[in-house]
């Protein structure tokens, strides 16, 4: 898992060479104790307007035969 200090800095380097961030997030209800998780779309609404954040209840939930997923896309333009 990355601090917020490490994506803060890669979202620096995405949106200067206007790349499109694509956020894999399926673990991120699974923090261990003491730590703390940032979803890189809440950085700011600039990030947030270039990333697709990728979850899904499959690891969350033990739910891997649902074979379900979602894509969270702030900007409608992507």
């Amino acid at each position: 898992m990355w601090i917020k200090d490490e994506l803060e800095k890669v979202a620096a380097i995405c949106l200067k060479h206007d790349v499109l961030i694509i956020s894999d997030e399926i673990h991120f209800d699974l923090i261990m104790p003491g730590y703390e998780h940032t979803v890189m779309a809440t950085l700011s609404d600039e990030v947030a307007d270039k990333c697709i954040v990728c979850t899904a209840p499959s690891k969350t939930f033990n739910l891997a035969g649902m074979q379900t997923s979602n894509l969270v896309i702030n900007n409608e333009n992507q």
